[in-house]
């Protein structure tokens, strides 16, 4: 992936997470029905249309304060470059962040490990760009107890602030190894964690042309957001337009 092509990507990801972008045919999804085999696609749709505004998660109200870049470093991640496309991708949300919010870094494999805990953009960026480029993959995948526990951690957070808006990038191939936790149990709570206190949502980015389109795009459609393609092999129109 290019570095600009990478920019742009994530400069939009950070964009819906805010809820201030409206984009068409932005990304490739995949079928978003109950996780299938890897690779499994659907053709190319639009971006669900925004929330209204007087919806259950509207988000028109808030602002982002906490995000957790949650990256895969399971042993799948060392095929075709894998890994090297998940770091420069969590390079890029990193680089693009507002300094005032609080970011945090979180690597899975066969368990969960924060690398980097939440703090500052302004004054993480150094620990997390230091995180990033000593990460190696190895063992099998805990995906989904992952982002159990990283949604769980965000939730925690919550304030009193009424504005507050967390979002979890999710970096991976979408393969699930080493679970005890289930697609359903990860459906049931991003269902929950868009609302409350410190609504969360789940941004998935597929690495690799295997990777489990159908799982992450699973993941997506229970956190109200898109998938979206992380990988050099991703069509060359992946910016058809956006407005505000």
């Amino acid at each position: 992936m290019s570095r600009v092509r990478s920019r742009a990507i994530f400069v939009l990801i950070i964009a819906l997470a805010l809820g201030i972008v409206g984009v068409v045919s932005l990304v490739r999804q995949a079928n978003l029905g109950q996780p299938g085999q890897a690779g499994e696609t659907e053709a190319p749709a639009a971006i669900p249309p925004s929330p209204s505004p007087r919806g259950p998660f509207d988000l028109s109200a808030k602002r982002l304060t906490e995000a957790i870049v949650l990256i895969d470093t399971s042993g799948s991640m060392r095929d075709d470059g894998k890994l090297a496309q998940a770091k420069a991708a969590a390079r890029a949300v990193i680089d693009q962040l507002p300094p005032n919010v609080h970011i945090g870094l979180v690597r899975f494999a066969d368990d969960v490990e924060t690398l980097v805990p939440l703090g500052p953009v302004a004054s993480n960026r150094g620990k997390l760009r230091a995180a990033l480029d000593v990460l190696d993959a190895h063992g099998n995948s805990a995906l989904n107890n992952a982002l159990v526990s990283s949604v769980e951690d965000l939730r925690s957070t919550a304030t009193d602030d009424p504005s507050q808006l967390g979002i979890i990038v999710l970096i991976s191939d979408g393969q699930d190894t080493a679970s005890a936790k289930t697609p359903s149990d990860v459906s049931r709570l991003l269902s929950q964690a868009r609302s409350g206190r410190l609504p969360v949502r789940v941004i998935p980015v597929a690495i690799g042309s295997d990777a489990n389109m159908s799982a992450l795009a699973f993941i997506a459609r229970a956190s109200g957001t898109t998938l979206h393609r992380g990988d050099p092999d991703s069509p060359s129109g992946l910016l058809d337009g956006l407005g505000a």
